[in-house]
Parts: structure tokens; C-alpha cells; sequence
């Protein structure tokens, strides 16, 4: 009788041209389990490890092949790395209606924990994307992270939160042929406490919580290294990212602003594939690029040398 896992193999992959091996994980996030994938570099790992933190709604869906790619190219350059989904999403245990915005600044601190234990990472960095980024950042600021990429941060919950609104007032118009505004999408929300906005289900309690996020306000004493990333089609700076980088600069951290310029940077967070010509057209392959150029070239440069030493040295 042999005690060998019949499905081990299945459990992990490598990929030799990019030197990486990735695993799959069943840990135990915000009381239930979830599936992880941690994406480990085959020779030496650098000592920092990195969280992917997704984001919300069916955001975390269009979001979801950027941040693979990522992951394994931060995992190429050394650092191990760990994307997970949240409660009620994806393969989580609990459903779609128990999803929150503090369940997955929750799940993200846990996830660093798992990263920290599986790989032996002494450092912990954050990354997201839109309310992702927002995630990431209080999860770094509430266990003091090394390290934390905002892409395109949600700075104000409320904000959010009506243009979620206005997104599902338009998809029931192009769906249904039924004129919905977000007032009227609102109203139902107040009356039902729950509404589809792009077929993920909006409770009120989340909205309730999600309108009291400011990001600037939030930000108190993360003293780590940090890099804000402007999605932008102009090129002209954001006034609420300047004032963000300076926050994270005022309590005592390393803060820098970039901006990557795309034409089609108002439809980042947004369904990316399009068919053309009877194929799948990736709209914002050239956007992921350039963000994860910008990424992987600050993570390096924010390398001790002791770290460079040892890695060269292996």
C-alpha cells in the first residue's frame, strides 16, 4: 500500500523557462478555507515575499490575468509569491454574499503569515490594484510590511461605491433594455439590502463599509517602502495620489509617484478581451507590460545589497 499522493503532480508546476515553480494551497483564510497559488523562484529566493491582494466585484475578475503575470514575474526575479482569493470569491468556501472589504484586508494579513511559514520570507510586501490596492494597503500598514505597489488605488470608497452603482445601472439598460439609474439602483439597495450590480451581489452592509474608506486618511504610520502607480491616457498628475505619496512619505516611509500612459487607461479594472476578427483581442497587454516593468525594476532597486550578495552567491 503506498501513502504516495496521487495528485501531488497536479498540486505544482514549473516552468523552466521562467524559473519559477508554482503550488497550489488549501489554507484557512477568514475562518474557512480558500485556494492559494504560491509562486516560488526555483534557485534562491530573496528574503522578501509578496502578497497579491485582488479586488472587488467583477473587478477581481478582469484584474485576475494581470496579477498572474506579476506573480510569476516577480517569482522569475527571486521573491516569492502568493495570490489567494478572499472569501467568496473564486474557489473560496463561503459564498459570493459573505464577501467584505475587511474580510480581505483579514485574509491578506493571513496570507502573509502562510507566505512567511511556507517560504521561511523574512520581509512582506503588499500589491493590488484599484480597491486591491486599497487592501494592500492596510494590511501593510497594520502589520508593519516592508514594501507596497498601489496600481491605481480606490482613494475614496465612497467614490467606489456610486460608480459600481452607475456600472450596474448601464449593464441593466444593455442587457434588459430597461432604463435603471443609479438612484434607482440605490433605492433597491436601501429597500432589499442587496443589489446585482454586474452579476456579483452588493450588500449593503459592504457599501456602508466601503463608503467610509479615505486612503489618506487610513495611512498612519506605514514605514515601509512604497511605490504609487497613475493608470493614466494624459500623463498629467493626480492631485490625490501626490497628496497619497506625500502621506506615505509624512509617517515616516519612502514614498514615489509614477505614471504609466495608455490611451486605454480609462478601461483599467474593465474586461480587457475583446473578439476581433473572430479572435480574442487583449486590449491592455501593452498596459500590463509597462506596469510590470515599472514594478519589477522598483523591487529590485529597493534590494539591500546584502540580498543581492546572496542571491548572486548561490
Amino acid at each position: 500500500m503506498t501513502t504516495d499522493d496521487p495528485f501531488g503532480p497536479l498540486r505544482s508546476y514549473e516552468d523552466s523557462r521562467l524559473g519559477i515553480r508554482e503550488m497550489f494551497l488549501v489554507p484557512l483564510v477568514s475562518g474557512a478555507e480558500t485556494v492559494a497559488v504560491l509562486s516560488v523562484p526555483l534557485e534562491q529566493m530573496l528574503p522578501c515575499g509578496w502578497i497579491i491582494c485582488h479586488s472587488f466585484g467583477m473587478e477581481q475578475l478582469y484584474l485576475q490575468p494581470l496579477e498572474v503575470e506579476v506573480a510569476r514575474r516577480l517569482a522569475s526575479a527571486g521573491f516569492p509569491v502568493l495570490r489567494f482569493h478572499a472569501q467568496g470569491y473564486g474557489d473560496s468556501a463561503l459564498p459570493t454574499d459573505r464577501a467584505s472589504f475587511r474580510s480581505q484586508v483579514e485574509g491578506a494579513i493571513q496570507a502573509a503569515n502562510l507566505l512567511m511559514e511556507s517560504t521561511g520570507a523574512s520581509e512582506i510586501g503588499f500589491l493590488g490594484a484599484r480597491l486591491g490596492a486599497t487592501v494592500a494597503a492596510l494590511a501593510a500598514e497594520r502589520i508593519d510590511a516592508s514594501s507596497l505597489v498601489l496600481w491605481e488605488p480606490v482613494m475614496e470608497g465612497r467614490r467606489y461605491v456610486e460608480a459600481l452603482l452607475r456600472s450596474g445601472a448601464v449593464t441593466e439598460l444593455a442587457s434588459r433594455g430597461r432604463e435603471q439609474g443609479e438612484s434607482d439602483l440605490a433605492q433597491q439597495l436601501h429597500q432589499t439590502g442587496i443589489v446585482d450590480v454586474d452579476g456579483f451581489p452588493l450588500r449593503r452592509a459592504v457599501v456602508e463599509e466601503m463608503s467610509g474608506i479615505d486612503l489618506h486618511q487610513e495611512i498612519s504610520r506605514f514605514s515601509g517602502s512604497s511605490l504609487v502607480v497613475q493608470v493614466s491616457r494624459s500623463g498629467i498628475e493626480r492631485a490625490d495620489l501626490r497628496r497619497l505619496t506625500g502621506r506615505l512619505a509624512s509617517v515616516g516611509g519612502r514614498a514615489s509617484l509614477q505614471i504609466v500612459t495608455d490611451p486605454l487607461a480609462r478601461m483599467f479594472g474593465l474586461q480587457r478581451y475583446h473578439s476581433s476578427s473572430g479572435r480574442k483581442a487583449d486590449t491592455q497587454g501593452d498596459l500590463s507590460e509597462a506596469l510590470i516593468s515599472r514594478t519589477l525594476a522598483w523591487c529590485l532597486e529597493g534590494l539591500e545589497p546584502d540580498s543581492i550578495r546572496r542571491q548572486e552567491g548561490a
